[in-house]
């Protein structure tokens, strides 16, 4: 009897601690790294968000940034930066995992959205995405599932969550709404019969965010501009990089995604078949990948979402021919992807070291926020940014930052000729008699080397250089 009673508990309930033995997994993993590596756990976005987070906060009126709305929001109810930038960005990666749990058994049952919940979290994809910290897309993503999700909510709360759900997600991040606002479009007009009013909802979403947010979009439009003509223009790699996304090549994304392919084409025609919107949005992905329109290496977490939920059907259709050791192989190599995300969020090696961090922590100490601050690697721009209280009008590095007038050859000049007035020269472009380098350790070596016979500079310490065209030492 006894049994009886802890099977249909297991068959029941079941379900539900294999999504929380998923979900604790994520968040542990992502707590100990945290713990393991402070502030340097994620990506360099890091920086750009906390000066984000932290500035707009501190500004009267209306936040210039959509992503402003949310972080001054949790400001305002007493949330530290801290918080904002690390505690909210994990919840945020879990809810995304459960969301599209409860996407999947919106459409199935639970235990194929057991299966998408585990090699959602377990992706190699979706792990490197939440760790580079695309804190805007991995928001976006969530409003994303979020409006998938609404499909299948009785009427008056679909359309409700939807007008909202798309606000939101046009205004934070409109490349990512592209491809969800392109699959709506889809439903609407392929299935007008069963969501009539589908289509005015996502045009008054539409309107509402360019009237919130007017001044952002035609920034976002002008520097979306400037950016392609600076890559047709020069060979500027760093602009380059920011162009595409700085994420996965569309090969190291199928690379990484052999685990799932194999079980993805088993499934493929069962999903089609019970939901064909996550196919359309990843076709509509690939299509913009393809064309390459900004920031298109990202749009890769969009096409993650039909390979892994057709993997779940496609197990799930092995499962059903009841034979006990593959069954067995496949409920374990499920489990083993899980523990090899585990391993992998703790043991990747982060980018940058907090002693990096303590050192940009001190540039206030030698530089004034009123002073020129150029740094040698774009790279390093972000962390001074988010961590030093410099301001951002005042931090040039190649390729970023409205600061930056130099082109690539200009910096390149600048760090390889041994003529100290050719510098000199391009110092002088910036207006400025004295200006300050900072230089990453794994930098000091070549620096040094231009440095040593300048008589213009003069070494503060902590990876510091003064520049004064006028003094001599």
């Amino acid at each position: 009897m006894l049994q009886k009673k802890i099977q249909t508990y297991f068959k029941e309930k079941g379900s539900l601690w294999i999504l929380f033995l998923v979900l604790l997994v994520f968040g542990i993993s992502s707590i100990i790294r945290l713990f393991l590596f402070g502030d340097t756990a994620f990506g360099y976005d890091t920086g750009i968000y906390r000066h984000i987070i932290y500035s707009f906060s501190q500004l009267a009126g209306t936040p210039a940034l959509a992503f402003s709305y949310f972080s001054n929001s949790l400001i305002s109810i007493g949330f530290s930066v801290d918080a904002i930038a690390y505690g909210w960005y994990i919840g945020i990666g879990l809810l995304c995992i459960f969301l599209l749990y409860l996407f999947v058994r919106s459409i199935s049952n639970r235990r194929i959205a057991n299966f998408a919940a585990i090699y959602f979290a377990g992706s190699f994809v979706y792990l490197q995405f939440f760790l580079s910290y695309y804190y805007r897309n991995l928001l976006a993503l969530f409003f994303a599932l979020v409006c998938f999700l609404c499909l299948y909510l009785p009427k008056p709360w679909r359309l409700v969550c939807l007008l909202f759900s798309f606000l939101f997600l046009i205004s934070i991040h409109p490349i990512i709404a592209l491809q969800v606002l392109g699959t709506f479009l889809y439903i609407g007009i392929m299935e007008r019969a069963k969501y009539p009013d589908l289509l005015p909802t996502i045009m008054l979403a539409t309107i509402i965010a360019l009237g919130i947010n007017i001044e952002e979009f035609f920034r976002y439009i002008t520097t979306l501009l400037n950016t392609t003509g600076a890559i047709v223009s020069s060979a500027d790699t760093s602009v380059s990089d920011e162009y595409t996304g700085q994420f996965l090549s569309f090969s190291s994304w199928v690379r990484v995604s052999l685990p799932l392919l194999p079980f993805s084409i088993i499934g493929i025609l069962r999903l089609w078949k019970n939901n064909q919107y996550l196919i359309i949005c990843g076709i509509i992905s690939f299509i913009l990948y393809i064309i390459r329109i900004p920031f298109y290496t990202r749009l890769l977490i969009i096409l993650l979402l039909p390979i892994v939920v057709s993997a779940a059907f496609g197990i799930d259709s092995l499962i059903e021919k009841k034979r006990r050791v593959l069954n067995i192989f496949l409920y374990g190599y499920s489990f083993l992807l899980l523990l090899a995300g585990f391993i992998y969020v703790i043991l990747s090696p982060p980018s940058f070291s907090q002693s990096d961090i303590i050192n940009i922590q001190k540039i206030k100490t030698f530089v004034a926020k009123e002073d020129l601050l150029l740094l040698y690697n774009s790279a390093d721009a972000p962390w001074v940014l988010g961590f030093s209280g410099h301001p951002y009008d005042n931090i040039v590095a190649p390729g970023v930052f409205d600061a930056n007038i130099w082109t690539f050859d200009d910096w390149q000049l600048f760090w390889t000729s041994p003529d100290v007035n050719v510098r000199k020269e391009l110092i002088y472009r910036y207006d400025r008699s004295v200006v300050f380098f900072y230089i990453n350790p794994t930098n000091l070596f070549s620096a040094k080397n231009i440095f040593v016979d300048d008589p213009y500079i003069h070494y503060l310490g902590n990876n510091l250089w003064r520049y004064n065209t006028e003094l001599q030492n």
